[in-house]
């Protein structure tokens, strides 16, 4: 099976009605026997915002969450939440698909390296940060899920749309919603 690729992201507007936000698009590539069985679904896509690149046959899932402060009252108070909500958003990628990713190899791209440098060597100092990415390869381990960390520029992060609400690409992609779960 090709590897599943993933992107992640959050958003943090301490001034915003609603200051945090996380998002992840996930992409399961068809096999090469589903390939040439495409349905409407999985077939590839030439969204106008690819500038006329098609994406591979294949599905496209999405999630957007605005977290409640409630929900992250716990943490420790800090005047900037992105480092510890870029490390929820990756978290929610494999609890919220976790049958689905279960054994699969994924490609995961993220625009935070702190997060990203967390989540590779499994250790933040933050106390807040270490639960979440102790969580993270606790789920991982358990669903024996294989995963490769890789930059990628917040311009070039599809994350980015669904983190602060903008869902104009999902029909582009036929990408189904994905009910967030958050821990």
């Amino acid at each position: 099976m090709p590897a599943v690729l993933v992107w992640s992201d959050a958003r943090w507007e301490a001034s915003a009605s609603k200051p945090a936000g996380l998002g992840f698009v996930v992409f399961f590539p068809a096999s090469a026997a589903e390939a040439r069985k495409a349905s409407a679904a999985t077939a590839a896509r030439t969204p106008p915002w690819m500038m006329g690149a098609s994406t591979p046959v294949g599905e496209w899932r999405y999630a957007a969450y605005a977290p409640a402060a409630e929900e992250y009252a716990h943490w420790r108070e800090r005047s900037q939440y992105v480092g510890q909500l870029e490390l929820l958003a990756a978290v929610a990628v494999y609890y919220s698909l976790a049958a689905e990713l279960r054994g699969r190899e994924v490609i995961h791209f993220i625009d935070n390296s702190g997060a990203m440098a967390c989540l590779i060597k499994n250790y933040s100092s933050d106390r807040d940060s270490s639960r979440i990415v102790h969580t993270f390869w606790a789920l991982a381990g358990a669903l024996e899920i294989d995963v490769w960390f890789e930059y990628v520029r917040s311009a070039a992060n599809i994350a980015d749309w669904p983190s602060r609400d903008k869902l104009d690409f999902v029909p582009d992609l036929g990408a189904r919603v994905v009910d967030p779960w958050v821990c």
